[in-house]
């Protein structure tokens, strides 16, 4: 994820990228889903947080949530974040 420094906001759309956790054509439409979501919650954060550790804690709340429920597994997220 790119972050703009002062306002916490992204400045481009998540990355999902995984390694071993389902056959790589079933997970795009999945992934695509995380991403979408995964924006939308840090969307709705308030705008004065540009904390880094709520939002790694944050994109790792809502792609937990949303791959338990899809796919029934538990796999590591490990957010990359790049504030400019």
């Amino acid at each position: 994820m790119t972050l703009d420094k002062t306002t916490g906001l992204l400045t481009s759309p998540p990355q999902v990228v995984s390694s071993g956790l389902l056959d790589p054509t079933a997970t795009a439409d999945l992934f695509a889903r995380v991403g979408t979501a995964v924006q939308e919650a840090l969307a709705r954060r308030a705008r004065s947080s540009a904390d880094g550790s709520f939002t790694s804690a944050k994109v790792k709340e809502t792609a937990r949530k949303i791959l338990y429920r899809e796919t029934g597994r538990r796999p590591m997220i490990i957010p990359v974040t790049l504030e400019v």
